[in-house]
């Protein structure tokens, strides 16, 4: 599955996409975003469809639910975490 993701953190933000697994965790695609970005994962906050993505979320297929999943992408927001 593709996320796209619009990073709302920089003056810049621009949109990129990472690509996940149906067992992706959390912590594994804030993971991925940190290498892209250079964002620690301690500072991201993601939301989807208006709800925040909880720190504690195992998987991110859960999260997001079986039928986008099933579509292949999504969007997301990413924003910085103080």
């Amino acid at each position: 599955m593709q996320i796209f993701i619009r990073d709302l953190c920089t003056s810049i933000g621009k949109t990129f996409n990472i690509v996940i697994d149906e067992n992706t965790t959390n912590e594994e695609f804030k993971k991925m975003v940190e290498k892209k970005l250079g964002l620690p994962v301690k500072n991201q906050r993601y939301t989807f469809n208006a709800r925040h993505i909880e720190d504690d979320s195992n998987n991110l297929k859960e999260f997001l639910g079986e039928e986008i999943f099933k579509e292949g992408w999504c969007n997301m927001n990413l924003y910085y975490k103080h």
